[in-house]
Formats: structure tokens, C-alpha cells, sequence
């Protein structure tokens, strides 16, 4: 969930001060933590090197970050190949003004190398067959009802024109109704909620997935989707989706309602992207993901 913050007021120096309130509560050092990523959230290497601290913006639900501890940990527990919270630190997450902490196990790994088409497609599927016997309360996927809550913090805070967002927003309520048609040839379960090969490790002992702050329940083809949209909008190839179908089992690009599922997707790429630039001076992605929804020809749009 967005809330009501100056633009400016996400930034690392920002999230490292949050780092240290969270890392002197628990009595771990944090000084020379390196910061690994800065976006959605601030990922930091501690400088035990053998633990991460993720540190939300302002804003995050405290339960969603819960959640995301409970089913990653009950993953590993499955022996399922998922990143495993650091429960020798917290097991719960800390709440440090409008931030969020939560601490995890650091796994060596090999960034150089991503998950091939295939190898992701069968590594999804396992997890959707694993997580079948979830048996813990996983909110409704909302992906719609996340664009409108970015939209309205957007309207309120970020550097956009009025009539680049009513044009997004009247996006939005188009989608709604066309999602309420949508039926599934999968079935409905727990869901990754941000699935795509960014979120898989490489590590000596195979394949892990991590990151599961999106985990919702819903139909199965919603984690599909960003895999299927790679050649369509972010430089993948066909040959490259049809190994993804076949290691997963299915060609969601072939099913009724595709074209749905791809622009909710893509609208909330969209507004994400919006939200991640409105304390940049540099908004080039955002115009070009904005110019799409007018019927302008963008070309492949710029991965974060």
C-alpha cells in the first residue's frame, strides 16, 4: 500500500537510517551494510555477509510482509527451493516508522547467470504444485486495485500531467470490466504474485525463488503472465516463450483472455514504473510506458 510521502523522501540514505533503528533493535551490526538493490524496496548484504535485510518504502503493510516471511519459510520447510527468512535474528518483521524490516538468509549466488526459459517454466510449475497444500489465508490478487491505490498517490505526490493519469485511470476501469469475463484453465491456488527470472537465484545447489511480497491467491495464470510479456515487451523471443510453455505446461499466450491478462500487467508495469521515477529527474521510461496506453508506437521498453 502507497501512502501519503513526499517524493524525495524515498531514498537510500533514507532506508539505511531505517536499516540501522531495525539492526540496533535485534543487536546485529549494520555499519558497512552494502546496499544490493534500491526500488520497491532497499536490499541490504549485512556485514556478517551471511544475511540480507529488506527494508520496505513507506508504506508497506506490516501482515503482507508477514506473510511473505510465513510462506517462504513454510516453503523451505517443504523443501522447496525458496529463500529462507533469518529466524536466528527476527522471525516477524519490525515496524520502523512507515517502513518495514524483515531479515533473511544470504545465499551465494551467481547474478551472471539467470534461470533459462525452460528451467523457470518447470521451477514455476513446482512451485505451484508445492504450494497447492498452502493451507494459510493468502489475500485476493488485486493487481487492478494496487494501480488505482498508485494512481491516487501519484495524482496527490508525483510529477505527472492530470491527463496522463485520467488516461491511465480510465484504463483501469476498462480492464476491470473486462477482467470480470476472464476464466481460468488453471484453477486457482497461492500465487508468487511477481514471478519472472529476476526473482530466481542461481545458486551451487540449484535454482531458488525468493521474493514473494506479492504472494496472493488467485488463478494460477496471473504468474504466467510476466514470463509470457517478455518478447512482447521487454526484448524476449518467441523461441524463448514456447521453452517457457514447455517447461511449465502451457501456453498462456494461446489462451482465451490473454490479451486481458497482459494489459493489467502491463498497466500496472506502468504505473510502477511512474511510482519509481517520480524522485528521478529522469522520467524517460515512465513517458514512454505512458505513450503506449495512447496507441503511440514505444518499441521495447527499458527493464528497471
Amino acid at each position: 500500500m502507497v501512502t501519503a510521502m513526499p517524493a524525495s523522501a524515498w531514498t537510500p540514505p533514507a532506508a539505511l537510517a531505517v536499516l540501522e533503528v531495525a539492526c540496533r533493535t535485534v543487536g546485529v551490526d549494520y555499519a558497512g551494510s552494502e546496499l544490493v538493490r534500491f526500488g520497491t524496496n532497499a536490499i541490504y548484504r549485512l556485514p556478517d555477509r551471511k544475511h540480507l535485510a529488506r527494508v520496505s518504502r513507506p508504506g508497506r503493510d506490516r501482515d503482507a510482509v508477514q506473510r511473505e516471511l510465513d510462506i517462504a519459510r513454510w516453503l523451505a520447510e517443504e523443501r522447496f527451493p525458496a529463500l529462507p527468512p533469518a529466524d536466528d535474528i527476527s522471525d516477524e518483521p519490525l515496524q520502523v516508522g512507515a517502513c518495514v524490516v524483515s531479515f533473511w538468509t544470504w545465499l551465494d549466488h551467481d547474478p551472471g547467470r539467470p534461470p533459462d526459459a525452460y528451467e523457470f517454466g518447470k521451477l514455476l510449475r513446482r512451485f505451484h504444485e508445492v504450494s497447492a497444500r498452502y493451507v494459510a489465508d493468502l489475500p485476493p490478487i488485486d493487481p487492478l486495485g494496487l494501480v488505482a491505490r498508485e494512481l491516487a498517490w501519484l495524482r496527490e505526490h508525483g510529477p505527472y500531467r492530470a491527463d496522463d493519469l485520467d488516461l491511465l485511470e480510465g484504463w483501469r476501469e476498462r480492464l476491470t470490466a473486462e477482467l470480470a469475463s476472464v476464466r481460468s484453465q488453471l484453477g486457482e491456488g497461492p500465487l508468487h504474485g511477481d514471478a519472472h527470472p529476476g526473482n530466481v537465484l542461481r545458486t551451487p545447489s540449484g535454482l531458488v525463488l525468493v521474493d514473494f511480497e506479492h504472494a496472493a491467491w488467485g488463478i494460477r495464470e496471473w504468474d504466467l503472465v510476466p514470463f509470457a510479456l517478455r518478447h512482447r515487451r521487454l526484448g524476449g523471443s518467441p523461441v524463448e516463450y514456447a521453452s517457457f510453455a514447455t517447461g511449465y505446461g502451457h501456453d498462456l499466450a494461446g489462451q482465451e483472455h490473454w490479451e486481458t491478462l497482459a494489459r493489467v500487467r502491463e498497466l500496472g508495469m506502468t504505473t510502477w514504473r511512474m511510482l519509481i521515477d517520480a524522485s528521478s529527474s529522469v522520467r524517460a521510461e515512465s513517458h514512454r510506458r505512458i505513450a503506449y496506453w495512447r496507441g503511440e508506437p514505444t518499441g521495447r521498453w527499458r527493464a528497471f
